[in-house]
């Protein structure tokens, strides 16, 4: 998402400002996605027994992961529509916040799969880098 709204700004390739809400239109399905993590969370948690407040808790994380899409895909239309370059320091804050909010949901799902394959004296997966997994 970094990179297809630095070519924009940029106008590397041809690409031009006012094409960038074109080229991320999909940001909201992407984001719809993003409840998959609730359903691995309550395989985990339903079969280790876990607390169901910690699990709210976490589900409710996953609806702010959410709305943040919300608000990073308004604020790249507004920034497309008015190519107000001066607006380009929020969809970037909004990015890093988002990167934070979904390296944290993948660190703890990882996390709680490691305690689940532990408690059934199963071998995990080497730990993976979540840094490289989000937006």
């Amino acid at each position: 998402t970094r990179e297809v709204v630095r070519a924009h700004l940029e106008g590397r390739d041809g690409v031009k400002l006012p094409e960038l809400s074109m080229a991320l239109r999909e940001l909201p399905v992407i984001s719809i996605r993003k409840y998959a993590l609730e359903h691995g969370f309550a395989f985990f948690w339903r079969s280790l027994q876990l607390s169901n407040a910690e699990f709210d808790t976490i589900c409710d994380d996953i609806e702010s992961l959410i709305q943040e899409f919300k608000a990073l895909h308004y604020a790249i239309m507004k920034l497309s529509q008015t190519g107000d370059e001066a607006l380009t320091a929020r969809v970037f804050e909004k990015l890093d916040v988002l990167d934070a909010m979904e390296r944290s949901l993948k660190r703890r799902l990882a996390q709680t799969y490691r305690l689940w394959c532990d408690t059934r004296g199963l071998l995990h997966a080497p730990r993976h880098d979540v840094e490289d997994a989000v937006a």
